[in-house]
């Protein structure tokens, strides 16, 4: 009979065929019942239709009389979220089972949800920023009384939607809020500084809370971000120009914020001496970069491409040494220098394409130095694909320079260059199978 009565409870948000009076009255005599049936059966789940008929009495009670404005509901379900929470701490020390406090937290939550809702429905902005807060303390109260990391959840979850109100209340513009939240990110990481004196094996949860709540709040502002920029992207992918994209109102702050989460995963990994973080760090700062490159000098691939590449060779170098990966170590190291290559000298010879002197002079020069770089690192494979691409871009000025001659000429020179390899070859044979078994040694010592 109560689990009847606790499923048609919710039929009380509707009803309106009677005064506000009968039916406040009529929900006091089922809270009544409720409390009685909590009191005598002493069950948790009975917390949630008692719950429910005190704010269906409450509802009907603010009905009596002349209609009111949203806001005084705000208040009076706010006041009504608070008992569930300040219960927490008698129930403890009355020695009752830990079952019931997930009820009693949950049924606040609910209950501020709907105070919340009232207050933007309401439309008062102070109203509202001043509830989000309070319900943010409040999540406070109950992390302090139940001691527990995982319900540091509940106020973060409150301060995040908090900040939105204030800032709102406040006058900033929206695409300034994402810069808010990584900036408090960056200082919630900074933070953790404070946990370096205590020993890896007695630092509590609490450690692993304080990370992910830095995380979360630095994260917070790109996904920000990138919602602020969806429909600028969306022109952008429909054949936009990608100046107008940058240049959009919402693009510096974006980046802006992204470079700050950066910087606030490069603190976590300081801190916390975690290579992982320290990677992720790296590549959201590469991003932010590109995205400031962006915003100086969209139309030229080559002040993407080179920053890029400078940046996955390095990366590869410090993954080469990076014992703790075991048997991925050179794959992934190889794998991030071929990266590299292909990203500076794929869009060199791309470019060629189009401009053909121009970028095969710089193609040329760019290939020798990433040759003399990875005949410095002795890494076989950058060798090889770099001589390829030198390959690709020498062939590419051959076939210009081709060309411009006339088919007798280019006749003539190919016999000539045939004739003459052959001649050298006939004349140094010895000296070239000691360079070619000299080479064929050096290239096994290669990683």
């Amino acid at each position: 009979m109560a689990q009847a009565g606790a499923l048609l409870l919710p039929w009380g948000f509707l009803v309106a065929d009677q005064p506000a009076a009968y039916w406040a009255g009529l929900f006091a005599l089922l809270l009544l019942y409720t409390a009685t049936l909590l009191w005598g059966l002493r069950r948790a789940w009975l917390l949630y239709p008692a719950a429910l008929a005190a704010a269906l009495t409450l509802f009907h009670a603010l009905r009596i009389g002349v209609a009111i404005a949203p806001a005084p509901y705000a208040w009076a379900f706010a006041a009504l979220a608070l008992p569930p929470v300040a219960a927490l701490r008698p129930l403890r020390a009355g020695g009752v089972s830990r079952a019931w406090d997930a009820q009693l937290i949950v049924i606040a939550q609910a209950l501020a949800i709907a105070a919340a809702a009232l207050a933007l429905a309401g439309g008062d902005r102070a109203q509202l920023a001043t509830l989000l807060w309070l319900f943010a303390a409040a999540g406070g109260v109950v992390v302090l009384l139940e001691r527990r990391e995982e319900l540091l959840a509940l106020p973060n979850a409150w301060a995040l939607v908090a900040v939105a109100a204030t800032l709102d209340l406040a006058g900033v513009e929206r695409r300034w809020a994402e810069v808010v939240y990584a900036a408090l990110g960056v200082a919630l990481a900074l933070g953790l500084q404070f946990w370096r004196n205590v020993p890896s094996a007695r630092r509590p949860g609490w450690y692993m809370a304080h990370r992910w709540t830095a995380g979360v709040w630095a994260v917070a502002g790109p996904v920000l971000a990138a919602i602020n920029l969806s429909g600028p992207f969306e022109r952008f992918l429909a054949g936009r120009e990608l100046r107008e994209l940058v240049l959009d109102y919402a693009y510096g702050p974006a980046m802006l914020s992204v470079a700050l989460c950066g910087v606030a995963l490069a603190a976590d990994a300081i801190f916390t001496l975690r290579r992982p973080t320290g990677y992720g760090a790296s590549a959201v700062l590469a991003a932010a970069a590109l995205m400031a490159i962006a915003r100086i000098t969209p139309n030229n691939p080559q002040a993407y491409a080179v920053p890029l590449g400078v940046y996955l060779l390095a990366l590869s170098v410090y993954v080469a040494y990076e014992r703790d990966l075991g048997l991925v170590r050179m794959p992934a190291a190889n794998a991030l220098l071929a990266a590299a290559i292909v990203v500076i000298l794929g869009t060199t010879f791309a470019q060629s394409l189009a401009y053909p002197w121009r970028y095969t002079f710089l193609g040329l020069a760019e290939g020798l130095a990433l040759l003399a770089a990875t005949l410095f690192l002795r890494r076989r494979y950058g060798v090889a694909l770099t001589l390829l691409g030198l390959g690709l871009i020498a062939t590419r000025a051959a076939f210009d320079a081709a060309r411009a001659l006339p088919n007798w000429a280019i006749i003539g020179l190919l016999g000539l260059l045939l004739l003459g390899g052959g001649f050298f070859i006939l004349l140094r044979r010895d000296r070239i199978e000691r360079w070619g078994t000299s080479a064929a040694a050096r290239w096994s010592r290669l990683m």
